[in-house]
């Protein structure tokens, strides 16, 4: 290999590292992808492989919940041998370990697929307790942990989970670059792409490998940020801060999921779901005429469809209409904070008048 080659094959190894180091996954490997998306179509395609030719059998289940990423729900309908087991949820968006428990009874059971943190509303779940659960019924844990690397401090080695996904835009790395972790105590993940010996040969293609080098040094910033600059107790404040304006501008709010401050609820700290008294596509367009960015409906690449995770909680239709999702990120601040609400009660009083004007 020429030189350049062996620089870049260097710095693909440095980034393992850091990744390693920065997650606590010395007892993992790390196959670098293209996203998240990526992530999880791999580790599922793969286990279920090899799961149906190690077993013999013609069919195999999988256990999810119906608060999962897409890359979940569509690559599990695309394999004909599965049988998708969905688990039910709480109004909080909680999957039942009991429930879990009595669905790893099934002997058909291959694996188990679970987001960490909902993008949508917040919920974290109790991913220990899940993947201590699978351990013990022998069976493979998969975590989509994308909306938790580098907003919360991790160890992977002590979770224990088989495999685990992550995306580097979302703590503030590039897009189109990712990464899946795969415990060392089984058998590496069976390559899905053929005609590349890269990563070890489980991948396929070419490396990004400044897309690698901006995903290590994003999650080593976010890490530090976490530590030394209190950027969690921060965006708390702020997550709180726009709670309490909201309620000033429309009394009538109704917060859903994981909000951190209810009943002591464990959710992430820098998104809230709120269901508003208006549709929430008419607010988040005069929102962005305004240069204020959310989402609507669940999320803000979602086209119109409806939202499973909403759906899941309970929502109506017409409440998944009038729902938006606000986040904040590390470099938003308390002058951010005021601009957004300040616009929000323009919004707000657009609409109205809209309202009044058409009746």
């Amino acid at each position: 290999m020429h030189k350049a080659g062996q620089r870049s094959r260097a710095e693909l190894e440095r980034c393992r590292s850091v990744l390693r180091n920065l997650v606590k996954a010395s007892n993992y490997g790390i196959i670098f992808t293209s996203s998240a998306t990526e992530s999880n179509n791999l580790a599922i395609r793969s286990i279920i492989t090899d799961y149906i030719t190690a077993s013999g059998k013609l069919n195999a289940t999988v256990i999810t919940t119906p608060m999962e990423h897409p890359s979940v729900y569509e690559t599990l309908k695309s394999l004909p041998a599965v049988r998708v087991h969905m688990l039910s949820v709480s109004p909080l968006g909680l999957l039942d370990l009991d429930e879990l428990n009595d669905a790893l009874k099934d002997e058909t059971v291959a694996m188990v697929c679970v987001t960490m943190a909902n993008s949508e509303i917040g919920t974290i779940q109790d991913v220990a307790s899940i993947a201590q659960a699978c351990r013990a019924a022998y069976v493979h844990c998969h975590l989509d942990m994308t909306q938790v690397f580098g907003r919360y401090n991790v160890s992977l080695n002590q979770l224990r989970a088989d495999t685990v996904t992550m995306s580097a835009h979302k703590f503030h790395g590039p897009k189109g670059v990712g990464a899946l972790f795969y415990t060392l105590t089984r058998p590496p993940p069976t390559p899905c792409t053929t005609g590349g010996k890269q990563e070890q040969g489980l991948r396929g293609g070419t490396e990004n490998v400044p897309g690698v080098a901006g995903m290590a040094l994003a999650l080593q910033l976010c890490s530090d940020g976490l530590t030394r600059d209190g950027a969690a107790e921060r965006m708390t404040r702020l997550l709180q801060g726009i709670k309490v304006g909201i309620q000033g501008i429309v009394p009538d709010v109704v917060f859903r999921g994981g909000v951190p401050d209810v009943d002591g609820y464990h959710g992430l700290y820098q998104t809230v779901s709120v269901v508003l008294p208006a549709r929430a596509s008419q607010l988040a367009a005069e929102l962005s005429n305004l240069n204020v960015f959310v989402g609507v409906g669940g999320c803000a690449c979602s086209k119109g469809q409806h939202s499973m995770t909403l759906e899941a909680i309970g929502a109506s239709q017409e409440e998944m209409w009038r729902t938006m999702r606000i986040s904040i990120g590390f470099m938003n601040t308390d002058r951010d904070v005021g601009r957004f609400l300040k616009c929000m009660r323009v919004a707000m009083a657009r609409l109205e008048n809209v309202v009044l004007t058409s009746s």
